[in-house]
């Protein structure tokens, strides 16, 4: 199976990565997302820090783990039997 991403997907990637890229370039000192979400909420920087990589590992434990599951079989593709 092959997935192909929609335009509007990857309009949504980019745009996204452009404002990331775009604050960084306004605050030096913010390195990466986790940077901005210390950034944008000043009261409390280290949960904010903390709760982003959490969530963003979070994120990519259940990405992976639908990965697998969803691509584990127990007998080959019919093309290489």
């Amino acid at each position: 199976m092959v997935y192909v991403q929609s335009d509007e997907e990857i309009v949504l990637t980019v745009d996204t990565s452009y404002t990331l890229w775009k604050y960084c370039m306004k605050y030096p000192d913010v390195r990466d997302i986790c940077d901005v979400a210390a950034h944008l909420f000043p009261r409390y920087p280290r949960v904010a820090y903390e709760a982003t990589a959490i969530m963003l590992l979070l994120s990519n434990i259940f990405l992976i783990g639908f990965h697998v599951f969803t691509s584990a079989k127990s007998e080959p593709p019919n093309d290489l039997r």
